[in-house]
């Protein structure tokens, strides 16, 4: 356990150059105490007017985002002010206020999250609020990383490059014994050579993915099923509340449970 909150946050935004801004926030913070609690939110008056349009149609922002200029109505209802925490629309100065208060003091969990906290701490200070996370942000890409290097068990192509190896040696003993059994016959001798050469390929093949997975131009997705957690579906990949789950589901994993 740690002695500080963990959130696991992630951002959509309107690209990915310098002045991007969110359009959508997620996160689930999980105090010291194990609660926990889930948060997604869309920025109402986003700013689009430098925005790149790959970057919008990667995160689906004109099929998804539910605000424009109008939507300030939605922050009532009947004309009384609907509480801050229970909107799902905010202002982006509400939005400022939001973050601000679940972050604090924080540990920030993410996949490269430096992306999400670069883009947040500059929203907060537009609303002239001070980024207050823990400084030391948890990247779990390079954790995972980290964690196939030592091996674990429990890693599905860990466990496929352990069973092949294991299986070359089996081959290889039953290679040796074939060769020195003088009743061997040189079909059987041909039969085992093909068996090891095979197996030898299989081995390459997989220490070969191995290695790619971590390799730093490695997909994210491949890099977590190589972990064995599954990334998001194709419809909650590149959704803020879709890759925050993903992203505790994947630092869960390879911590052990919750930390």
């Amino acid at each position: 356990m740690t002695n500080r909150p963990i959130v696991f946050l992630d951002t959509e935004t309107n690209g990915l150059h310098a002045d991007r801004r969110p359009w959508e926030i997620a996160w689930i913070r999980r105090d010291v105490d194990g609660t926990e609690t889930e948060r997604c939110i869309q920025i109402a008056d986003v700013d689009n007017t430098n925005a790149e349009l790959k970057g919008l149609q990667v995160g689906r922002f004109h099929e998804r985002f539910r605000g424009g200029p109008k939507e300030s109505w939605s922050l009532t209802v009947d004309m009384t002010l609907v509480p801050r925490d229970q909107r799902t629309l905010l202002l982006e100065v509400d939005a400022a206020i939001e973050v601000e208060r679940a972050t604090r003091d924080a540990i920030i969990v993410g996949a490269v999250p430096s992306f999400d906290t670069e883009v947040l701490a500059a929203m907060l200070r537009r609303h002239k609020l001070c980024p207050s996370w823990y400084y030391n942000l948890v990247d779990v890409e390079t954790l995972a990383a980290g964690w196939l290097r030592a091996m674990p068990a429990s890693a599905p192509i860990v466990k496929q490059k352990r069973t092949a190896q294991n299986s070359l040696v089996q081959l290889q003993g039953k290679k040796n014994r074939t060769y020195n059994d003088a009743t061997s016959t040189m079909h059987e001798r041909a039969l085992v050579d093909q068996l090891v050469a095979e197996e030898t390929e299989n081995v390459d093949r997989i220490q070969q993915e191995f290695s790619a997975v971590l390799s730093p131009d490695c997909r994210s997705d491949d890099l977590s099923r190589a972990c064995g957690v599954e990334p998001p579906t194709e419809d909650e990949r590149h959704t803020a509340l879709g890759d925050a789950r993903w992203v505790k589901r994947w630092y869960d994993h390879i911590m052990g449970g919750a930390a």
